[in-house]
């Protein structure tokens, strides 16, 4: 996993081998897909093994109140506001009885 304004460009000849490509790491934190067929932006949405699929936009895009994290070994579940507020949270279940 790259932090930092990096690109890197590799030759493929099917949306099948992207997404394997994609895919074959240990990490999944985000990926960009830049395309105009809307069948190919979300086939690749639906089989992308990442925390964020962002469709003609780089995969660093983000907005303050989106959920933000990885899959496979990129990090530990996500973070954003409603993340925020759920783990700092203690959830306890009452019963009351008449």
């Amino acid at each position: 996993e790259v932090f930092g304004p990096v690109m890197c460009i590799a030759p493929f000849d099917t949306l099948d081998e992207a997404i394997a490509r994609v895919n074959a790491p240990p990490y999944g934190l985000a990926t960009g897909v830049f395309t105009n067929r809307l069948r190919d932006a979300f086939a690749a949405a639906r089989r992308l093994e990442v925390g964020g699929v962002h469709i003609n936009e780089t995969s660093s895009s983000r907005v303050d109140v989106m959920p933000y994290g990885g899959s496979k070994d990129s990090g530990f579940g996500r973070e954003g506001p409603h993340h925020a507020i759920r783990e700092m949270s203690e959830e306890r279940m009452i019963t009351l009885l008449p």
